[in-house]
């Protein structure tokens, strides 16, 4: 579960859920708005990067990115990630950081 600004919500935060068959549940206040079935085998973590408003979520040894305004709006039967990458083996956590130039 986790909570926060997705999609630029404005001046209330949105509650995402992830159940043990793999589906997002989206509520704001206490009304479900929004359910996606991701097509994964097994729940594993989910992360949110408010910066780019992303989701993260693994699968086995797999690491989907869904910009919260595509997933939102795409099909529950053809739910498609805007990019992954192959882990190759489990994912345990995922720390948010930030790149900086060097000016040297």
């Amino acid at each position: 579960m986790l909570s926060g600004p997705f999609g630029n919500a404005g001046a209330s935060d949105l509650i995402l859920v992830q159940t043990i068959q793999c589906s997002l549940l989206v509520y704001e206040q206490a009304a479900l708005i929004h359910t996606l079935q991701l097509g994964f085998t097994l729940p594993g973590f989910i992360f949110y990067v408010p910066s780019h408003d992303f989701l993260l979520a693994q699968n086995l040894l797999c690491l989907h990115c869904f910009r919260y305004d595509t997933f939102i709006t795409q099909n529950q039967s053809k739910q498609s990630s805007n990019w992954s990458i192959n882990l190759g083996e489990s994912c345990h956590q995922a720390l948010l950081g930030q790149f900086i130039a060097d000016s040297g």
